[in-house]
């Protein structure tokens, strides 16, 4: 099993791109990968991601299978009328 870390997303401030930043950064600066920018990690605005794990090929196949099966689930739901 792997171990997970949280993280958020946000926009750099700066370039506008979308980044994965560590939960344990939130309230700190912090710089974007893309354009070196330096900005508050605030979170606002922010969606929590997990992940960052090491995954073996097995545990990534049964995400993607999890993933398919969600989709096609709300695909019926939404042909259904639900």
């Amino acid at each position: 099993m792997p171990i997970l870390k949280t993280f958020f997303k946000q926009a750099c401030p700066v370039c506008g791109r979308p980044l994965f930043i560590p939960v344990d950064l939130l309230g700190k600066e912090a710089s974007c990968s893309h354009c070196s920018g330096v900005f508050a990690a605030d979170g606002q605005d922010a969606t929590l991601q997990y992940g960052g794990g090491i995954w073996s090929d097995e545990q990534k196949q049964e995400t993607k299978f999890w993933q398919r099966l969600g989709y096609h689930a709300d695909s019926l739901h939404e042909h259904a009328g639900c």
